[in-house]
């Protein structure tokens, strides 16, 4: 069997602790490297899922205004038949129409004397006023 005195020389000791010392800094090192960088990559998340909430509701904003937009058209085409049933109904009626009007009956004349002279009546008399 070995000796201690064969496996470590004298001084390896402490070059080991040193050396362990010198790999246990440069770890915590790397550890808050990466802690920093996690928590870097943890704002940008929360960064970007604001953004997405944002952007959400610019679409639902869209939606609403295509939305708006679908019910004006459904109006728009709900009046342009009707419009069009009744320019049917006129030009299906409008020779009837156009007999019975008063437009197509003769015209009766007004007498001249109805532009003659004005007459106005007198005021009547109120008690108690003078003028």
């Amino acid at each position: 069997m070995a000796n201690q005195k064969d496996v470590l020389p004298v001084g390896g000791i402490e070059k080991l602790t040193s050396e362990q010392l010198s790999r246990q800094n440069e770890f915590y090192s790397t550890m808050q490297e990466l802690n920093a960088s996690l928590k870097a990559l943890l704002e940008l998340f929360s960064l970007a899922k604001e953004e997405l909430a944002s952007q959400k509701s610019e679409v639902d904003v869209h939606r609403e205004v295509l939305g708006r937009l679908d019910a004006l058209l459904r109006q728009n085409k709900a009046i342009s038949d009707s419009l069009k049933l009744l320019l049917e109904l006129h030009q299906q009626h409008l020779p009837a129409i156009a007999r019975g009007s008063r437009l197509t009956r003769p015209r009766e004349r007004l007498s001249s004397d109805v532009f003659s002279k004005p007459q106005f009546s007198q005021p009547e008399e109120r008690e108690g006023f003078e003028p």
